[in-house]
């Protein structure tokens, strides 16, 4: 797996914003929960016991459930790859889905925050298939730096096409919650040994397809706009997730 630009190229802040592009999809919705690790086992059985209530149901969407590697012991429950309008339509009633939930799930989480966002498609190269593991890094915006941003991303990511780097990573901008735009980048890899730096760093990249001075040009702009925030690494837990029948 290759590295993101070292603060350059980011779970979630709660940050919201007009997404950067007008395009409709690559939309998700997700459920954060913190518990404590006593109850972590609890929690489980009541995610598997919710994910019955869906399949009773015939939820026709995915639910992916990740949990938390570093950082508080967390669970999300999300589902991905959605348009906005199929909000107005799920397969399941919401109130029905929250009557179930605090059957099931909620007495042995602390606190559930429900968090929307939307994948930069085009300045993207995500993974084909969902990974083991993905590490996250989140980026707060400074005012009116929307601009200078897509202009990076989408550099970074001519510069990756044509220098045929294999690097892996998804852009992603928070649609929900208090506070100024926030971003973030989610890093896939097959195990922990995958986090380790391979062949060309970010900077070469740039550097190989716009030469040095563009390169620091433009980690520069990025730098002036965003501010580094959190990063998590997060597992996948198939045994957890929701796939309709």
């Amino acid at each position: 797996m290759q590295r993101t630009i070292p603060a350059l190229l980011g779970i979630l802040a709660w940050g919201y914003a007009p997404p950067a592009t007008a395009q409709d999809g690559n939309i998700s919705m997700a459920f954060f929960m913190t518990v404590d690790d006593a109850n972590a086992g609890d929690l489980e059985e009541g995610i598997r016991r919710h994910n019955d209530w869906h399949r009773q149901q015939g939820d026709t969407w995915t639910w992916d459930v990740w949990q938390s590697v570093t950082g508080a012991p967390e669970y999300a429950y999300i589902s991905s790859g959605h348009n906005w309008a199929d909000f107005d339509a799920m397969d399941v009633d919401a109130g029905e889905d929250h009557n179930n939930w605090a059957r099931t799930g909620a007495q042995h989480s602390d606190v559930v925050n429900t968090v929307m966002w939307q994948d930069l498609a085009w300045g993207s190269r995500p993974p084909t298939d969902t990974p083991a593991l993905v590490q996250v890094f989140e980026f707060v915006m400074n005012p009116g730096g929307q601009e200078a941003f897509n202009h990076v991303v989408r550099k970074f990511t001519e510069a990756a096409e044509s220098t045929a780097w294999p690097g892996q990573y998804t852009w992603s901008q928070n649609l929900s919650g208090p506070g100024g735009t926030t971003h973030f980048v989610v890093i896939p890899a097959a195990n922990f040994a995958a986090f380790n730096p391979q062949g060309s760093e970010p900077l070469e990249v740039l550097t190989e397809a716009y030469g040095a001075a563009e390169a620091r040009q433009l980690m520069e702009m990025f730098e002036s706009v965003m501010t580094p925030g959190a990063s998590r690494i997060w597992a996948h837990r198939p045994d957890l997730s929701y796939q309709p029948n």
